[in-house]
């Protein structure tokens, strides 16, 4: 089939706040990466539909707030997936740091105190996760 090519998934391992720094450094440089896309667009263009996604896609990751990560729990051990692609596309960055954001989720509702006592952070970070995966990358590949 055209188009379509073998991903291998892999599992990482890291520290949650190490991995939440780098995932979020990875958005930001999406979000920069999209702002130079529109900036680049002609500009009878850039009010096109694909021109105003651009944009949008930028302004999203752009507003993305980075919280600061509880010392707390920066040293948890978290498990997560990794696609390896060789040359990866924006929306394959982007779904990888999603997936490495929820794992990061995931391990902090395994534990119902460290949830409770951590609720500011992993609602930020749901939030973050959300607005991450609505983001589309119009007209782009690579």
């Amino acid at each position: 089939m055209r188009g379509l090519t073998k991903v291998a998934k892999i599992a990482k391992k890291g520290q949650l706040g190490d991995i939440y720094r780098d995932e979020f450094a990875e958005l930001t440089t999406l979000g920069e990466e999209m702002r130079e896309a529109y900036d680049n667009t002609p500009e009878s263009l850039q009010s096109s539909g694909v021109g105003e996604a651009r944009g949008a896609a930028a302004d999203t990751l752009e507003g993305l707030t980075e919280d600061e990560v509880p010392e707390a729990i920066s040293t948890l051990e978290v498990d997560y997936p990794f696609d390896t692609k060789k040359k990866p596309s924006r929306s394959d960055r982007r779904d990888n740091a999603v997936a490495a954001l929820s794992a990061i989720v995931d391990r902090l509702q395994e534990d119902e105190k460290v949830s409770e006592t951590h609720a500011d952070f992993l609602q930020g970070l749901e939030e973050l996760i959300s607005e991450a995966e609505g983001v589309e990358f119009p007209g782009m590949y690579g």
